[in-house]
C-alpha cells in the first residue's frame, strides 16, 4: 500500500522533517510499505511543484533520510525529468522509485524511449509551469512542447491527401516545430533561416544556467529537423522576390520578434547592451549593471548576470517587476532574485543613458541619476511581421505563427504551429 506524505510544509510553523520521520515509522508499523514523498504544501507551491529556478530533485535528500531512518520504500519527484539522473538516484539507493509528472505530459512515451535506449528522442519538459498554471485558472490542459496535450479528443495529424510544396520562413521554435509536423504529413518542406543556426530566441534563452531544459529542447528540435526530410537553407534572408521565385503552394511565416528599443538619448552609447543579443553573443558587462525592463527577459537576464558575480539592479515602469511571468513561476523567480541580492525598483521610466549610468523619472515626475558600468535593455520584443504583410496578398495560402504575430510564450508558438500543421 502506498501513502502520499509531505516531507515538510515549507513555511514557519509547518511540519518539519523530524516529525515526518516519526509519522513514517507509525505508517510502516500499520502495514504501509511505500511512501510517496515530496516537499512543500499549498502554502509553498514552489517546493510542491518546483520551477525551473530551483535545483533538480528538490525533495530527494529529505526523502532519502526517511528511507534510511524508517527502512521503507520511497517514491519522490520534483524536477527529476532527466533519465540519467533518475537512474542514478535509484542506483545510489536514495530512492526506490522515481515519480514523473510534467515529464510525462511533455512526452507520454518517456518511459518507452528510456526502455528502448532512445533517450535522445525524449521531448524534454522545459519546466515552464504552463500545464499547472492553466489548470489553476480554469483553462484546458496544455503544454509548451506537446501540442496534443489537452486535445487528445481531436483527430491526430493525418497524412496529407494532396502533398504540397511548403515554404517555412524562420527557423526558431515555431518554424522548426511546424516544419517537422508538415514533413510528417508528407509535404515537401523547405525552411529558410536567415542566420547560420536554427533556434531563434531559444538560442539566447538556453544560455542561462537555469535554462538547461530549454537548451535540451532547442537541441531536440534541431536534431528532429536534421533527421527529417526538411530542406534547410541557412544564411538565406527571405524576400518577396525570393518567395515568388520559389513559388511554393503554401507559405508559413515564422519570422519571430525583434527587441523593442526605447528611443532615448544615449541608447547608442558603448556602455549599452541589448539583452537578447548580449546573451546570444556572449557579450561582457561591467561589474555594476542596471537592467532596464523588469519583465521575464529582464529578470532572467539579471539572474544570469548575478550568477556570474555581477551586481545587478532591475528597474521597470510598472510598480513591480515580473508582471508578465505566470503565477506559478513568478514567486519562485522573485525569490531567486532576492537570494542573489538583486535590487528591483518599479515606477521608474528611463529618460536618458549617460556615460556613468541612467537618468530615470518616477511617477511624480521627479528625475534622478542611477550609476552603473553597463546598461542592459530588456524592454520587450515586437513582432517582425513585415514580410508577412508583403506576402499575405501574393499567395493563396499564407500563414503566420509564433512571435511574428505577437511576442508571447513558448506555448503560443507550439499551439499555432500545430494548428496550421493540422489544417494545411
Amino acid at each position: 500500500m502506498i501513502v502520499g506524505l509531505a516531507l515538510d510544509h515549507g513555511f514557519p510553523g509547518g511540519r518539519e522533517l523530524d516529525e515526518t520521520i516519526e509519522i513514517a515509522k507509525r505508517l510502516k508499523n500499520i502495514g504501509i510499505d511505500t511512501l510517496h514523498l515530496r516537499r512543500g504544501s499549498y502554502d509553498n507551491m514552489n517546493l510542491l511543484i518546483p520551477t525551473e529556478y530551483m535545483e533538480d530533485g528538490v525533495s530527494v535528500d529529505y526523502a532519502a533520510k526517511v528511507r534510511e531512518q524508517v527502512g521503507i520504500q520511497v517514491i519522490s519527484d520534483g524536477n527529476i525529468s532527466d533519465p540519467v539522473l533518475a537512474n542514478k538516484l535509484v542506483e545510489e539507493s536514495k530512492l526506490d522509485f522515481v515519480g514523473l509528472g510534467r515529464a510525462l505530459l511533455a512526452d507520454p512515451e518517456w518511459v518507452n524511449k528510456v526502455r528502448s535506449d532512445k533517450k535522445e528522442d525524449i521531448v524534454p519538459c522545459v519546466r515552464c509551469m504552463q500545464c499547472i498554471n492553466r489548470i489553476f485558472f480554469g483553462q484546458f490542459a496544455a503544454c509548451s512542447v506537446n501540442p496534443v496535450l489537452g486535445k487528445e479528443y481531436l483527430s491526430p495529424i493525418l497524412p496529407a491527401k494532396k502533398p504540397k510544396n511548403v515554404l517555412v520562413i524562420g527557423g526558431g521554435m515555431a518554424g522548426m516545430a511546424f516544419a517537422k509536423m508538415a514533413e510528417e504529413k508528407g509535404h515537401d518542406v523547405t525552411l529558410l533561416e536567415s542566420t547560420s543556426k536554427l533556434g531563434g530566441h531559444l538560442l539566447e534563452g538556453a544560455i542561462m544556467d537555469h535554462k538547461k531544459e530549454v537548451d535540451s529542447y532547442c537541441k531536440h528540435l534541431i536534431r528532429e529537423i536534421k533527421n527529417s526530410n526538411v530542406k534547410v537553407k541557412y544564411n538565406t534572408r527571405a524576400t518577396k522576390e525570393l518567395v515568388k521565385e520559389l513559388n511554393p503552394d503554401a507559405v508559413v511565416v515564422a519570422t519571430g520578434s525583434v527587441p523593442a528599443i526605447p528611443e532615448v538619448p544615449g541608447i547608442d552609447r558603448p556602455n549599452v547592451r541589448i539583452a537578447t543579443k548580449m546573451l546570444k553573443e556572449g557579450q561582457d558587462t561591467g561589474q555594476n549593471v542596471i537592467i532596464v525592463g523588469g519583465g521575464l527577459v529582464g529578470c532572467e537576464t539579471g539572474l544570469h548576470l548575478a550568477q556570474k558575480g555581477k551586481k545587478v539592479a532591475i528597474i521597470d515602469m510598472l510598480p513591480e517587476v515580473a508582471q508578465d511571468v505566470i503565477f506559478m513561476a513568478r514567486f519562485s523567480l522573485l525569490e531567486a532574485l532576492r537570494s542573489k541580492g538583486i535590487e528591483t525598483k518599479g515606477g521608474l521610466k528611463l529618460t536618458e543613458i549617460t556615460d556613468t549610468g541612467i537618468i530615470v523619472e518616477d511617477t511624480n515626475g521627479n528625475k534622478k541619476e542611477m550609476t552603473c558600468d553597463t546598461v542592459v535593455i530588456a524592454t520587450g520584443l515586437k513582432a517582425d511581421d513585415s514580410l508577412y504583410n508583403e506576402l499575405v496578398n501574393e499567395f493563396d495560402e499564407v500563414y503566420r505563427i509564433g512571435d511574428c504575430i505577437k511576442a508571447r510564450k513558448f506555448i503560443d508558438a507550439i499551439q499555432e504551429a500545430y494548428q496550421v500543421a493540422v489544417d494545411i
